[in-house]
Order: structure tokens, then C-alpha cells, then sequence
């Protein structure tokens, strides 16, 4: 089966003008515009696109009623373990923040070089 943006490439032009209509068909709803209503009930494309849509209607409504944990618990211990974490040297968390942010500077610093020397290779003087 095609995806719904594969199915939306293939629009000719009464397609596209039919288009706004389709998320109300797939829903089940009469929408007013009979030349678009007509339109898709001859169109294979927007038949297509029309059950692509009642596809995730479907799916949308299956998770209506499902429960997701809040994460917001594995944020804090997160951050607890961060705070309570002290590197091998016993410096403080702050410390080691520092010089990891350091070496992340010193690692884009060496890699603009590299690119630079080799998007201009004149800029770098053999002697």
C-alpha cells in the first residue's frame, strides 16, 4: 500500500481542488461540495488517499484511551544522578561540565581547521 504522501505526488489538478475534502469524507462527513464529493467517489487516487486518511483516524482513536507514563519522574532522577555524579579526580560536577565543554570546543575548533584546510588548501603554508 502507497503512503499518504506517495498517494498525494499523484494529484492531477481536480485531485488537488478535491483535497480538502477528504479528511471529512474519511471521517464519515457529508461536506457540502458535491464536485468534490463526485470527484472522489470516481477517483481511485483520492478513494486511496481516503482510506489512507481513515487509516490514521482509526489509529488515532485506538490511542484515545491509552495511558503514557510521565517521564517527568526519569527527568529527575536523571538530572539527581547528574548532580550527585563526581569524576574519578573527586572534582565537583561543575568541574567536570567545564572541561568536557572544553574538549567539545577543542574538538569543533580542530574540525573547522581540518575542513578549512581542505576546502582551501592555500591557507595552509607547507614550511
Amino acid at each position: 500500500m502507497r503512503s499518504l504522501a506517495e498517494i498525494a505526488r499523484l494529484r492531477s489538478g481536480e485531485c488537488v481542488s478535491a483535497a480538502d475534502v477528504i479528511p471529512q469524507l474519511a471521517a464519515g462527513e457529508r461536506t457540502g461540495d458535491l464536485a468534490a464529493e463526485t470527484h472522489v467517489a470516481r477517483c481511485l487516487r483520492c478513494q486511496a488517499e481516503v482510506a489512507a486518511f481513515g487509516g490514521i483516524m482509526r489509529a488515532m482513536r485506538a490511542m484515545r484511551y491509552e495511558t503514557v507514563d510521565d517521564p517527568s519522574a526519569t527527568l529527575d532522577r536523571v538530572v539527581e544522578a547528574i548532580r550527585s555524579t563526581r569524576s574519578r579526580a573527586g572534582l565537583p560536577v561543575w568541574a567536570a561540565r567545564v572541561a568536557y565543554g572544553c574538549g567539545l570546543t577543542a574538538t569543533a575548533a580542530a574540525g573547522a581547521l581540518l575542513w578549512a584546510s581542505r576546502r582551501h588548501p592555500g591557507l595552509v603554508s607547507a614550511g
